[in-house]
């Protein structure tokens, strides 16, 4: 077994740290949400039984901690790129090659994942216990399901406003949010516009939470 790289190591320590800390467990809920997000839209065109978008979050970081026989991380995240950016892009593809393997989806199962060992050193991923205490609320997968629901009715209810929903999008699909340079630069209008867009937020989640209620 090949001791880790000065590179692997840092990427190790970089992945570990983006969920440790005051925001780690914000960050991971996000991911998660994204994870699920992808795993149901597959699921609603194909009908197969995935995992769940959690477990397709855990693979995709046990992918960054496997070190293969040259001690090099087996997915490499550059490091200009953010974690969180860099695990979209490894969920995305192995959601898309779950969805894509015929057999698979004739099987309409999908494997369980391979346990330490199998291919490479991979560290198991625990974070009700390594990471946020045992007293820490989280949701229910029937919870989870409510609120993908209620993401997608938000988003159809601000479609006609081009830019938030646009904002929208690369929030959800991409956990994408700042800066606002980059924002304005992947939906083609100014910096301004997607000030004014942030702003009509607020009032539109007003509008949504009232037409909820009066149905």
């Amino acid at each position: 077994m090949a001791s880790p790289s000065q590179e692997a190591e840092t990427q190790i320590k970089r992945v570990s740290e983006y969920f440790c800390g005051p925001s780690g467990r914000a960050n991971y809920d996000q991911l998660r949400l994204v994870a699920e997000t992808m795993s149901a839209r597959y699921k609603m065109l194909s009908g197969w039984a995935a995992r769940s978008g959690e477990e397709f979050l855990h693979e995709a970081i046990n992918c960054c901690y496997k070190v293969d026989g040259n001690g090099c991380c087996s997915r490499r995240i550059p490091a200009e790129i953010p974690v969180n950016v860099a695990l979209i892009g490894i969920m995305k593809s192995l959601v898309s090659h779950a969805y894509h393997s015929k057999g698979r989806r004739l099987a309409a199962e999908m494997p369980s994942l391979k346990p330490s060992g199998d291919s490479g050193d991979v560290l198991p991923f625990e974070p009700h216990v390594t990471m946020w205490s045992e007293g820490d609320d989280r949701l229910t997968p029937e919870e989870r399901e409510d609120a993908l629901s209620r993401i997608d009715d938000f988003m159809a209810f601000v479609k006609s406003d081009r830019v938030l929903h646009g904002i929208l999008l690369l929030v959800r699909d991409e956990g994408l949010n700042k800066p606002v340079s980059l924002l304005a630069q992947r939906l083609g209008v100014s910096e301004n516009e997607i000030y004014q867009a942030r702003k009509r937020l607020a009032s539109a989640v007003t509008r949504y939470i009232k037409q909820q209620e009066a149905a």
